[in-house]
């Protein structure tokens, strides 16, 4: 997105022009996971929290099928080794989309997060997050008016001239 930023012509969001994209872009409502994603030294939990504590931690972790591998570790709050060396290429990657999931943005910006699962992993991760809606758990009730997480989207960008022209 922050090559869009000096671009001729405009950026739109919901149809609606993006008149300040360092405010409008801003994480929190953007998430994007790397496709060389960081990961902390610390635990599952602390990686996906990053020291916000309404985030939710678990169903973020579940939607992005690191559950499993999470229990294997010993729980939420295993220790992932120093910079996440205890992980495997495909957690790694799971783990910055829990990240990123968790902190309920607008929009979604992933960069080859599935290269490093396995076929039935991936398949799994995929027929979860297009849905509209992740898969939380009973005891995490959306808030009411609370807009899906995940919504699914075949149009990356629109470019428009300067008169106003669609140009791709």
């Amino acid at each position: 997105m922050a090559g869009l930023i000096g671009s001729t012509g405009e950026l739109r969001w919901n149809d609606r022009v993006v008149t300040d994209p360092e405010v409008e872009l801003r994480p929190g409502r953007v998430a994007h996971v790397a496709q060389v994603p960081r990961v902390l030294s610390g635990t599952f939990r602390g990686n996906v929290a990053l020291d916000h504590p309404d985030r939710r931690v678990e169903p973020a972790v579940e939607a992005s099928r690191l559950g499993p591998d999470v229990a294997e570790a010993g729980g939420i709050d295993a220790l992932v080794g120093h910079r996440g060396v205890r992980l495997s290429g495909g957690q790694v990657q799971r783990l910055a989309l829990a990240r990123a999931l968790a902190c309920d943005a607008e929009l979604l910006l992933a960069d080859d997060v599935s290269s490093a699962l396995d076929a039935a992993t991936e398949i799994e991760l995929w027929e979860t997050l297009p849905g509209g809606e992740l898969n939380f758990p009973p005891d995490y009730p959306k808030m009411p008016g609370e807009p899906p997480r995940v919504q699914p989207s075949k149009k990356v960008a629109e470019h428009w001239d300067d008169e106003g022209n669609r140009i791709g």
